[in-house]
């Protein structure tokens, strides 16, 4: 953000609850932006089916409180969704045209969230994205490539399609989208599409580590929250407003893995 030249503040949960309206539109208020990048989510998916409400709370209802609040004020919001608001059985890409079907708690609690944006008037960005790791929060790669380190077999999924995204890439998506004044729903992921399996032996062979790696299927696997099968997002819509394409997952995934383990 610096190097852009654009002037941000960062609020955590510890400095803003989002379910609480009041709270919500005082601190916006304050504040004055311009632009309100909506990024607080319940994202433990597992935990989602058997904690609904508190899902429902942070990601339905505090995404109404951002929105009136931003209403108020006229300011613009970027909103973060997910490939879970479909249910993975098209077999192909999802454009943000399909209709939406989500078959857990959480992809149900996300577009239940885009609905009361879209609902709110207010003027928005919708972003819908998958399979996300960066350097910040929990980090499946980094995860797997310790584990690997200390000879340990990985177990990962190879009937679940998506595609990896790294939230650098994400992010440089989204300041460009708002800059060029984009508004409804986009998709935005790096370009192709693999299994977790796959993410897995990629990140293994840059990394140049001879772990072992044993596919196994999502039932095996046994998550309490059904994953969608397939759910590759269609990020042409956002690649012409852009006037760019998305690099592709390999791409990033090793410029990724060099920073992170340079």
């Amino acid at each position: 953000m610096i190097a852009r030249g654009i002037e941000c503040l960062g609020l955590g949960k510890s400095d803003l609850d989002v379910t609480d309206t009041d709270a919500v539109s005082h601190t916006l208020q304050k504040q004055n932006p311009d632009v309100v990048f909506h990024c607080a989510a319940f994202t433990a998916v597992d935990r989602a089916e058997s904690e609904q409400s508190s899902a429902f709370s942070v990601n339905r209802d505090g995404a109404r409180s951002v929105a009136l609040a931003c209403g108020e004020m006229a300011a613009r919001m970027v909103f973060f969704s997910t490939d879970y608001v479909f249910s993975g059985a098209k077999q192909a890409s999802y454009s943000p045209c399909d209709e939406p079907d989500p078959i857990s708690s959480y992809g149900r609690s996300k577009l239940a969230g885009e609905t009361e944006i879209l609902a709110s008037g207010v003027e928005a960005l919708l972003i819908r994205t998958s399979w996300l790791y960066g350097s910040g929060g929990q980090n499946f790669l980094r995860a797997i490539v310790k584990r690997a380190q200390e000879g340990k077999t990985l177990r990962l999924v190879d009937d679940q399609i998506g595609s990896p995204t790294w939230t650098m890439c994400l992010a440089e998506a989204a300041l460009d989208l708002v800059g060029g004044s984009a508004s409804g729903i986009y998709h935005v992921t790096n370009a192709g599409q693999a299994s977790w399996y796959e993410l897995g032996r990629e990140a293994l062979s840059i990394c140049r580590i001879e772990g072992e790696i044993e596919p196994i299927s999502t039932e095996d696997w046994g998550a309490p929250a059904p994953r969608p099968q397939c759910s590759v997002l269609d990020s042409s819509k956002a690649e012409m407003a852009l006037g760019r394409s998305m690099s592709p997952w390999r791409e990033a995934l090793k410029r990724f893995l060099d920073e992170e383990f340079e």
